[in-house]
């Protein structure tokens, strides 16, 4: 057991240093202030070339090797990143931080139906429970928004920000099919194939220093490191703790647009929310405890 402390640790830093640097990205999309192309023509372009660095000194002459096993569900992993991107930084600007942070914590319901109905792998009474759970959290989130009218999420940004869950849970589904081989180097070239995507819809606009400082921030630091973290942690500490821990950043995201963008939920935003985290927790927590028993 003592051997295995030390590996424990290491696993447990990893993923909330990756927490940590995720946790910023909606606050630094709002403090950014540009135009959807230009937010993802530069995010992504930072974010890829922070990665290709990492992937770069980590797989050395091995990289291209690395991108050609994952084989197709290597197409489904960039597809995930490149919709879920595009559908976040849109919910971020169409709606309440707090909301889209509340929704995207249905990534893990959503991933364990498409690995239900894509991989036909079972899914146990307490996950249909925590499904149906979810399903009251989210509606709860949009009647919370709907009750404050014109200061709420407009109906596209909620629509968005369940894409971006669905797409991310998409992209869990083409690493997952893949596991444990590491899928992080093909996200290196979905970075680079939505910023082209984006210069060309206009997004190659350099924005004032002022502005591109927190793209750059964001991109080029928060989350290549954020990847680092959430994708190498896994390897020393079991799935359910990693999900307990993941479970932070909506809690530090919100605190950030409070401190920050004097934004906050309605009670029955608070309440879908709640549900929805409480659900997530208690699922971690009797999976990590099941092996034990």
């Amino acid at each position: 057991m003592t051997d295995q402390s030390p590996h424990r640790i290491r696993g447990f830093l990893l993923v909330t240093l990756g927490v940590l640097f995720i946790s910023p990205d909606s606050l630094l999309i709002r403090l950014a202030d540009q135009p959807l192309e230009i937010q993802l023509f530069w995010r992504s372009l930072f974010q890829g070339i922070g990665l290709a660095l990492f992937t770069g000194l980590r797989y050395q002459l091995n990289w291209w090797k690395q991108v050609r096993q994952v084989g197709r569900p290597g197409w489904v992993v960039m597809i995930g990143l490149i919709c879920s991107s595009t559908c976040f930084v849109l919910a971020i600007q169409h709606a309440k931080v707090a909301h889209v942070l509340l929704l995207l914590n249905t990534t893990p319901v959503i991933a364990g139906l498409l690995s239900w109905l894509v991989l036909g792998e079972k899914i146990n009474r307490l996950t249909w429970i925590l499904i149906w759970i979810s399903i009251v959290g989210s509606t709860l989130i949009v009647m919370d928004s709907a009750a404050m009218g014109e200061s709420g999420s407009s109906a596209f940004g909620l629509l968005m920000a369940l894409g971006a869950a669905l797409a991310t849970a998409i992209n869990f589904l083409g690493a997952r099919s893949r596991a444990p081989l590491d899928v992080t180097p093909v996200l290196v070239p979905a970075c680079f194939m939505l910023s082209i995507g984006s210069g060309f819809l206009g997004g190659a606009t350099m924005p004032p220093w002022e502005n591109l400082r927190w793209l750059l921030l964001l991109g080029g630091v928060c989350l290549p490191m954020a990847y680092i973290g959430i994708q190498s942690g896994p390897r020393y500490i079991s799935a359910p703790e990693t999900s307990m821990i993941m479970l932070l950043e909506s809690v530090f995201g919100i605190l950030l647009a409070w401190i920050f963008l004097q934004e906050l939920p309605g009670k029955l935003g608070i309440l879908g929310g709640g549900l929805v985290l409480s659900g997530l927790l208690t699922k971690a927590w009797w999976e990590w405890k099941k092996p034990s028993q």
